[in-house]
């Protein structure tokens, strides 16, 4: 049996992150669309021109002088670091998944259902993961949280069924029931399970979280900043997980490992992963972000 992929393929591509490249500058009447690495200098030197403009000046010295001092402030530095924070997670989660898929795609292993299902399943997890990064960008943390747990569940499923050889063992199996089995390779499947039931499920014990009475007025907040680092962790925790979940299923295919390997007769996940270590940095930035958007 041939597995054959779609001539379209689907890609995490840059397309996610043209929003984050560039912002607008300018003022009510003009603005301009600037990338986010041009120089400070230059960014206040355009504003300047823009305001000097406006106000029928011929020189831009005046109004730079005695007004570019307010133009950037701290909180336009605390949006920066947030951005530069998704930037890096985007980056890092789009280069694996996309090697992975990569992976996915050139294997020979066309024999036997259960691999064949267990890839495809794994493939169209691509789609999964660009429409979590997709939200985050709009900082639609919740909603990422519940895309994260349909990740777990199909890496679960893919693990119980890759071995099965007929349609019927395959079809039966519900992904919701596969967490037992998963966690006896992928052990922190458990502890993500957990924490994501208690993140996206809206408990009386979480609602002060997002919801408030100020005035006799019902506020609701839609993705309390809390949110943020949990979901960042979630889809850090996530890439992880398919990551090891591709190369243990395959290892029979795979030359080259960097998240599993071989003890005795078995595949184990490695303790000390690489991609783990670098994951905790990004989440050590973002909670540093976080603590400052608190007390400043």
């Amino acid at each position: 049996m041939d597995f054959d992929f779609d001539e379209e393929r689907f890609r995490i591509t840059d397309s996610i992150d043209q929003t984050y490249n560039y912002k607008k500058i300018g003022d009510f009447q003009t603005e301009v669309l600037i990338s986010r690495n041009s120089p400070i200098r230059l960014q206040k030197n355009i504003i300047a021109a823009i305001k000097a403009y406006s106000l029928g000046y011929k020189s831009i010295d005046y109004v730079y002088k005695k007004y570019s001092d307010y133009w950037f402030t701290d909180s336009d530095s605390l949006e920066e670091t947030n951005i530069k924070n998704y930037m890096d997670v985007l980056d890092y989660v789009k280069n694996y998944v996309n090697t992975f898929l990569d992976l996915l795609e050139n294997l020979d292993c066309n024999e036997k259902l259960g691999l064949i299902v267990s890839r495809a399943a794994l493939y169209r997890l691509q789609s999964t993961f660009k429409s979590i990064l997709l939200l985050m960008s709009r900082n639609q943390y919740l909603e990422s949280m519940n895309l994260c747990r349909v990740i777990l569940e199909q890496c679960s499923w893919a693990f119980c069924v890759y071995t099965k050889e007929h349609e019927e063992d395959i079809f039966s199996i519900n992904p919701l029931n596969c967490l037992k089995d998963f966690k006896t390779f992928y052990t922190p499947a458990g502890r993500l399970n957990g924490f994501l039931s208690n993140r996206v499920h809206i408990s009386p014990e979480v609602t002060p979280e997002y919801l408030q009475i100020i005035n006799n007025k019902i506020i609701v907040t839609f993705n309390p900043i809390s949110y943020r680092y949990d979901c960042y962790y979630s889809i850090l925790s996530v890439t992880d997980m398919y990551c090891s979940t591709i190369e243990y299923i395959f290892r029979d295919f795979i030359n080259k490992f960097y998240f599993v390997y071989k003890y005795e007769k078995e595949f184990v996940l490695f303790k000390e992963r690489e991609f783990v270590t670098q994951a905790n940095i990004f989440l050590d930035n973002v909670r540093n972000s976080i603590n400052n958007e608190i007390h400043r």
